[in-house]
Formats: structure tokens, C-alpha cells, sequence
């Protein structure tokens, strides 16, 4: 009779579930305390009764929840019957439209690389307005041969 061993599969969900609980559970178990916590320090309900009661933050949790609403009726409606497509059926350029998924996890790493391109890049926003203030910044030698 083989004996059960925990080495590595156990060792290395115990690690898995220590990093979740370190960067997960961790953060938002504060974000609640601190979000029950009153003017002396004592437990209170009072920051969610003032969310409760002012407009701009009950319209802002109402926006949050209709675009939420919307983007997943959207994204359903248009993934599934295209999902449908591709796992059943043969057509013209099938390949092409079951990588689109997988740009969709690509795509906001392409922009948010730009964004800092934009923001810090040689050309980009604040290196133009520190020359403009007679600060001399080092130009980068990346991309040239």
C-alpha cells in the first residue's frame, strides 16, 4: 500500500493559499475594519449611513451597478453565440476569431505600457515640462542602433 506523501503538491497549495490570504483575504478583511470603524475609534455603522444617504454616492453605486449589468449582458450576448461558432461549426478565418479572447488579457498591458510611454517617454508629458523648467534630463538610448 503506497503511504501518502504532502510533498509537493500540499506543501504547494499551503504556499498558495498563504499568498492568497496575505494579498487577498488580508487587504479587504482591513479595507472592512476600517470601513466599521466610527470618530473615536469605536464600531459604527455611520459611514455607511452617510453613503446611504447622499445622492452622489448612491447615483455613483447606481452607475457602477447598470454598467456592470450592461457590460456582462453585452459580453454574453455577444460571446456566446460566437463561442457557439467556433466550437461547432468550420467557416472562413475561425483560428482569427477564437484568438480574440486571449487579446482581450493582452491588450490592457499594450495600452497601460503606452500610457507610461506618453506620460514618462522622452517626448512624454513630464520630461517636456521639466525641460521646459531648464531641467536637463537623460535622453534613453533604448531602440537605437
Amino acid at each position: 500500500m503506497k503511504r501518502f506523501s504532502p510533498w509537493p503538491w500540499g506543501v504547494l497549495s499551503l504556499v498558495c493559499l498563504a499568498v492568497l490570504a496575505l494579498f487577498v483575504v488580508l487587504p479587504i478583511g482591513v479595507l472592512t475594519l476600517n470601513s466599521l470603524k466610527g470618530p473615536g475609534g469605536g464600531l459604527s455603522l455611520g459611514g455607511f449611513a452617510t453613503v446611504l444617504d447622499t445622492p452622489e454616492y448612491l447615483r455613483a453605486i447606481g452607475n457602477t451597478v447598470l454598467l456592470s449589468v450592461a457590460v456582462t449582458a453585452g459580453a454574453t450576448a455577444l460571446g456566446v453565440p460566437l463561442a457557439y461558432l467556433v466550437a461547432r461549426h468550420d467557416f472562413p478565418l475561425k483560428r482569427w476569431l477564437a484568438v480574440l479572447p486571449v487579446a482581450t488579457i493582452v491588450i490592457p498591458e499594450v495600452i497601460v505600457g503606452q500610457s507610461w510611454l506618453l506620460v514618462l517617454g522622452n517626448n512624454g508629458l513630464v520630461s517636456n515640462a521639466l525641460r521646459e523648467l531648464g531641467v536637463r534630463c537623460p535622453a534613453s538610448t533604448a531602440g537605437r542602433g
